[in-house]
């Protein structure tokens, strides 16, 4: 369940800023000398899980600031959480080859990766051919799974042209804040 949760990113089950952990569950896990640790360490983390439990309570205030690694969208963040999610498929298709939360993750990020709207990026997916990965995992019956209807129209977007997808984001935007004017 947590594994699911993680790869659809329900309620922040992916970072690892919101999570008290035994050290133990640490051992033979480390953080990497990179900018996105949180996806290739929380799902490392939750295999190893027998139970976990949820709590919604608030002991923990996040703040965000504009030169934290979240709050940035520049190609270096945007290409090594594109490679990290990659990382994390090959690893957990390996023990589970049939978890379709799985494919719907790369689909999703390489999406959100696009819609940065980044030359250096957009080079970058065009080096590793991420469309052609993108075109090999996509399925219709994804339409059918839990995902909203947003996320959905974005990935059938993606899926006939991603250049489309992006015109009609940036015409989107443009409404959006001509309302706020």
């Amino acid at each position: 369940d947590l594994l699911k949760k993680i790869l659809l990113s329900v309620t922040n089950d992916g970072t690892i800023w919101n999570k008290l952990m035994h050290k133990s569950l640490f051992d033979n896990i480390r953080f990497e000398d990179r900018i996105i640790n949180d996806v290739v360490v929380t799902y490392k983390i939750a295999m190893k899980l027998d139970k976990y439990v949820y709590s919604n309570q608030i002991k923990y205030y996040y703040l965000k600031h504009s030169d934290s690694i979240m709050g940035m969208h520049k190609p270096n963040r945007d290409i090594d959480f594109y490679n990290a999610t990659l990382e994390r498929y090959n690893d957990i298709k390996l023990i589970y080859p049939n978890l379709i939360e799985n494919d719907i993750c790369v689909l999703t990020v390489t999406e959100l990766t696009y819609e940065h709207n980044n030359k250096v990026v957009d080079n970058y997916l065009n080096e590793v051919n991420a469309k052609k990965l993108y075109d090999i995992l996509f399925k219709f019956r994804f339409m059918l799974y839990k995902i909203g209807f947003k996320r959905k129209i974005k990935l059938i977007l993606y899926r006939i042209s991603p250049k489309l997808l992006r015109k009609i984001l940036t015409k989107y935007l443009d409404i959006k804040k001509r309302r706020l004017i």
